[in-house]
């Protein structure tokens, strides 16, 4: 799979292939949480009835396999041990999610995201002073913020795995879409990276080729889950992958989220690319806030802020998620 980090480590059988060290520290004592097999149990009713919703599942290719939690006891990283070849992520996002369906299903964003996209790029236009960007959105989906983006006037480029996503930003968006190997080395002011790096086999790979694409004091902005909770469900009897249940695993979900970030782990996967940490500055922040209006949203919008600065070091949080920002040196 393009842009997923190479194969770079002992491969297991056909289909997949162990992480022996952490993906993002590259320490090796790492602690076991949880381990099922996939092809039995709840692992395997979880994914038949996932993927035969989304298009067609293969049994047939987790034969063996085991699905292995481990936290790394360095920077605290929860990931999977056992993790899909390249071959069979391909298979997975190509075959098994029928990318046709997929785009059909998708909509434009509406209400709360639409609030949320324009909330997030406010911020972005307050903090760099309303300057025109170059900016990256690396692994756009269906192509949501690009075009929130080109909305405030920003040269905008898009990176994604899937051809259809790819033809549907280039067509109907009007999108620049580029290939992992033609991101330039110090192109871009802003690069944006929402729900990706949870997916990538090898996340440090990764960032650091997004890095060298910033220019010197160019800015990188990770969101991914937030997996405060997932520490403590890991212990509990018959676990659940089903998004929304109160017990659920999903921010690691088998096959498709490989790691499973807390700030701490963030943090450290942008150290270890060369990047600094930063935070936008507070009135940017506030300025970029909706929902004044309501009584619980003018508290919230001066009260979040504030923990975000004060108390979580930067670290953003919003709805489920977690999001940090990185800067590239200039020097």
């Amino acid at each position: 799979m393009p842009g997923s980090g190479g194969e770079q480590r002992t491969v297991v059988g056909s289909w997949f292939r162990h992480r022996g060290e952490c993906p993002v520290c590259q320490g090796t004592g790492a602690r076991r949480l949880l381990e099922l097999p996939y092809d039995r149990g709840p692992v395997y009713r979880y994914l038949k009835r996932y993927y035969e919703e989304k298009g067609r599942f293969e049994g047939e290719y987790l034969e063996g396999a085991v699905y292995r939690v481990v936290e790394c006891a360095r920077c605290g990283l929860l990931y999977q041990e056992f993790v899909p070849t390249d071959a069979l992520l391909d298979r997975v996002y190509g075959v098994w999610i029928d990318p046709v369906a997929a785009a059909a299903r998708s909509e434009a964003p509406r209400g709360a995201s639409v609030l949320n996209l324009v909330a997030e790029l406010a911020l972005l236009y307050h903090w760099r002073r309303g300057a025109r960007l170059k900016v990256l959105d690396y692994g756009m989906g269906h192509g949501h913020w690009c075009a929130m983006a080109k909305l405030f006037g920003h040269e905008v480029h898009g990176f994604e795995v899937e051809d259809t996503r790819n033809q549907n930003a280039e067509n109907r968006l009007g999108i620049r879409v580029v290939r992992y190997d033609e991101i330039p080395a110090g192109g871009y002011d802003y690069i944006n990276s929402t729900s990706v790096f949870e997916h990538l086999p090898e996340p440090l790979a990764i960032l650091k080729h997004l890095s060298a694409g910033l220019k010197p004091g160019g800015i990188v902005r990770l969101a991914v889950p937030d997996g405060r909770r997932i520490r403590r469900l890991l212990g509990t009897r018959d676990p659940v992958f089903t998004k929304g249940h109160p017990r659920s695993l999903n921010d690691i979900v088998p096959l498709q989220h490989l790691n499973c970030f807390r700030a701490r782990s963030l943090r450290q996967l942008g150290l270890a690319a060369g990047l600094v940490p930063c935070r936008p500055p507070l009135r940017p922040v506030i300025a970029a806030r909706q929902r004044w209006h309501f009584p619980v949203g003018f508290v919230k919008n001066l009260g979040q802020p504030l923990r975000n600065t004060l108390v979580d070091q930067g670290t953003m949080l919003h709805g489920g998620g977690l999001s940090l920002y990185f800067v590239r040196p200039k020097q």
